[in-house]
């Protein structure tokens, strides 16, 4: 207690409660996804062949990228929440007899081991080019249709609650697209060598999955179980914050790869992109009643 009431009714506490629940919330949706996909490809697979665990081993690459997304972005969750929740307790956090400070000191090695953060953000970026190169992944076929996209007044999923979000991620999407590959028509293969061009691109694919899994999961529950406040507020707050973050990389990532003297009319474009992304979400007001519910819920609620 502070000031003559507890510390979770100010908005301070309330805010770091909610950024919790809603990083959790995203890393939940984005590993049921991956783990259903996987899940779901090794079904298919004949038990009794001979050569089943060869076939497993060579499925189990195609999911490298989401396994190094899960890692990179649960070992980050745990640890921001270790350290939200030492704040919360003060110095009270550093003694023994509270649950936070072994949680605290436990988790800092998950972003070294199973190949350091830093080496999975590389794997991810890599990856992505080596299949653009290839054409495996059809980056420019794919932006051929930007330019309808932007000039479109079509409503993304008009009859989904979560329309206005839905529309603003695919806007991200076609984005972090381009920033792409602007930076393999200036870096070819030379891209793997930019690693902190490369870990934000990272960033941004990883930031694209957890949402996009996010948005289709509470797409699937109110679908099912009708209209969910919470839920609701949890899409939206992650979406807005997911689109002003990639707004933020994509336009560090554009100075990089031109060296600060970007194009005007690649700086034109970014601007289209912004005007169609940026956020119009009271994202303090649902931060606070995200909180509320889950006080009211006294665990995690999902």
């Amino acid at each position: 207690r502070q000031f003559g009431q507890p510390i979770a009714f100010f908005d301070a506490i309330k805010k770091k409660f909610s950024d919790m629940i809603i990083r959790t919330y995203a890393l939940d949706s984005l590993i049921y996804r991956a783990i259903d996909e996987i899940q779901s490809t090794v079904e298919e697979l004949d038990k009794n062949a001979p050569d089943y665990y060869v076939k497993m081993g060579q499925m189990m690459e195609r999911f490298a990228i989401e396994s190094s997304t899960s890692k990179v972005m649960g070992s980050e969750a745990i640890g921001f929440c270790a350290d939200q929740g030492i704040q919360i307790f003060g110095g009270y956090g550093y003694i023994e007899e509270y649950p936070l400070a072994k949680v605290y000191r436990d988790c800092r090695i998950d972003r070294i081991w199973e190949g350091t953060n830093e080496i999975n953000r590389q794997i991810i970026t890599g990856y992505f080019m080596k299949k653009a190169l290839l054409n495996e992944i059809p980056v420019r076929e794919r932006l051929k249709d930007r330019d309808t996209f932007l000039s479109s007044e079509e409503v993304i999923a008009p009859h989904s609650p979560l329309s206005e979000q839905m529309g603003i991620l695919e806007t991200g999407k076609f984005l972090v697209l381009a920033v792409f590959n602007e930076a393999l028509i200036g870096l070819g293969q030379d891209l793997k060598n930019e690693q902190i061009l490369g870990e934000a691109l990272a960033d941004c694919f990883m930031d694209i999955y957890a949402t996009d899994s996010t948005l289709a999961r509470v797409n699937q529950i109110l679908e099912s179980n009708g209209q969910s406040n919470v839920l609701m507020q949890i899409a939206q707050v992650l979406t807005a914050e997911t689109s002003l973050n990639i707004l933020n990389r994509a336009l560090l990532s554009l100075n990089d790869i031109f060296h600060g003297k970007v194009p005007p009319d690649v700086m034109d474009l970014y601007n289209t992109f912004q005007h169609k992304m940026l956020p119009r979400t009271d994202v303090s007001q649902l931060k606070r009643e995200i909180a509320e519910y889950v006080y009211l819920q006294r665990k995690y609620p999902f």
